[in-house]
């Protein structure tokens, strides 16, 4: 099973190293939920980049390989893109530490009721000679005739069934990182300027392709991979689950109405015969409850496969 959740880091977010198209690993990260947040983008008070006046024709641009195309590029940007340049916002350098990816459980808890047990009302201490017997089916209200209850009670618990613990992947968004990077397409008039070397100010001159490629055009030998999310690519490995289930406070309630809402005893399912201390009082109805818990452990490793979607290359001089 592998858990795919799509993180988009925000503006600014400290940036670490990687090598090309591969995630390293940081030893200090912290526990964190799913929450993805907008791509980055230059701060609301940037200025636009001064890309100057465009002279180179586009011409410089005609020995780039098919697929390639002029691009500013910048991480950790502090100017947004020329006016009338195309803007669009990515991440680069994704950095993944070893919590990213961690086991848990799923938790389903147990039945506490549905067995038809016998309860005893009886005159003697032993609940045998003499006794009355209530059926004990299920939780729901059972109405009976009116029945008088007598000096002693013995009711049995009725055993949990069910319950278990499904074990399952989570991605941990604060354990994952990367570098906000622009990219800028330029106008008609200025992507010469970009094959030949001039960018804006800030920027790097370099080329795109979408993709992943493995070279780059000459003339451009700085290679980067950037992609417009994070995708942690969890898998449940060798993730496993123990279950710890019980019924607490298993207890029958005797009613003087026939819908169960006027309580005149309360006795533990506890398989004793218990005195009732009121002897004579009449009851009409009765119901039997039990709390259902849960508890799950989670043990094993998560596999770990972290990758940038909608990746391209971009290459710059």
């Amino acid at each position: 099973m592998r858990v795919t959740c799509l993180i988009v880091c925000a503006a600014f977010v400290g940036g670490c190293s990687l090598d090309e198209g591969g995630a390293s690993t940081s030893p200090d990260d912290d526990a964190g939920v799913i929450d993805g947040v907008d791509a980055p983008v230059a701060s609301g008070d940037a200025q636009p980049a001064e890309a100057g006046p465009c002279k180179t024709p586009a011409s410089a641009c005609a020995g780039l390989p098919v697929g390639w195309s002029p691009v500013a590029f910048v991480e950790n940007p502090s100017s947004s893109c020329p006016a009338g340049w195309t803007t669009r916002a990515g991440l680069d350098k994704l950095v993944a530490g070893p919590t990213a990816c961690a086991c848990d459980c799923t938790p389903t808890k147990p039945t506490c009721d549905g067995a038809d047990l016998g309860t005893n009302i009886a005159p003697a201490s032993l609940c045998i000679l003499g006794a009355k017997t209530l059926p004990m089916a299920s939780s729901a209200c059972k109405s009976i005739g009116s029945t008088n209850i007598d000096n002693y009670i013995k009711v049995p618990p009725i055993a949990r069934s069910g319950g278990a613990c499904a074990a399952l992947v989570k991605a941990n968004t604060a354990a994952l990182s990367a570098t906000p990077v622009l990219e800028c397409d330029p106008t008609p008039a200025c992507q010469g300027d970009l094959c030949a070397g001039t960018a804006p100010s800030t920027f790097l001159a370099c080329v795109e392709k979408v993709g992943e490629e493995t070279t780059c055009p000459g003339g451009f030998p700085n290679r980067s991979l950037v992609g417009d999310a994070i995708d942690p690519q969890c898998g449940t490995g060798t993730c496993a689950c123990g279950a710890t289930s019980a019924c607490s406070a298993p207890t029958l309630s005797l009613f003087s109405d026939t819908a169960c809402s006027q309580k005149v005893l309360d006795t533990p399912a506890d398989d004793k015969c218990n005195a009732t201390n009121a002897s004579g009082t009449k009851f009409q109805s009765y119901e039997y409850l039990s709390t259902p818990s849960i508890q799950c452990a989670a043990s094993g490793a998560a596999t770990l496969n972290p990758v940038l979607t909608t990746l391209r290359t971009v290459c710059c001089k």
